[in-house]
């Protein structure tokens, strides 16, 4: 969502990505998903390439929660205080990843004219 807020010159697009990633960092993906993800698919792509990462890096380095709690960001509170400083490490590349692979992707198929809504 981020991504497409700093590469999209569109503004009725910035309309819906600003409250839908407010909202995705705070554990509700679904104006995320539904608004912008799933309409140009590479965005969802990207998204699932940053937390794939982030969950590698969580299960090797053995990160445990105390039960399944919210997503997003405030999902810090249901992990084992010992393991704050590589969940915030995961957070960090579920958060930098998808933003840096949707600008470079959005900007390239701009560019080329190939930015299709689906």
């Amino acid at each position: 969502m981020v991504g497409i807020i700093i590469a999209s010159r569109k503004q009725n697009e910035r309309e819906i990505s600003v409250p839908a990633a407010i909202s995705a960092y705070l554990g509700v993906t679904e104006p995320a998903m539904y608004g912008i993800n799933l309409k140009y698919r590479f965005p969802m792509l990207c998204a699932m390439i940053g937390s794939g990462l982030a969950g590698l890096l969580c299960g090797l380095n053995g990160v445990l929660a105390n039960g399944i709690g919210v997503g997003g960001l405030p999902g810090i509170l249901s992990i084992q205080p010992t393991y704050w400083q590589v969940y915030a490490m995961a957070m960090a590349i579920a958060v930098v990843v998808p933003i840096i692979l949707t600008s470079v992707v959005y900007q390239r198929k701009y560019r080329q004219g190939t930015l299709q809504i689906v």
